[in-house]
């Protein structure tokens, strides 16, 4: 689901069952997993994962992995 205002660029993906809320700007090949939800008003940027299940509250950084609720960077192994 794909809010009014909401702005998917080239390549990304956005799982059926996964909420995107209202005025979002999502960058090229993003993922966002199932059952996720992005809040309004967020950026999502280039390259970024969301994991399943996620609630994002705050903008994406390009190519940064979130998960959890709410969501948080993926630490780096």
């Amino acid at each position: 689901f794909l809010g009014h205002d909401g702005k998917l660029s080239d390549f990304t993906f956005l799982n059926p069952h996964a909420k995107v809320c209202g005025q979002v700007q999502v960058g090229s090949k993003c993922l966002i997993g199932v059952g996720a939800t992005v809040l309004q008003g967020l950026t999502i940027g280039e390259e970024a994962i969301i994991g399943a299940g996620a609630v994002v509250t705050h903008s994406v950084a390009a190519a940064e992995v979130v998960i959890g609720v709410p969501a948080r960077p993926k630490p780096v192994v």
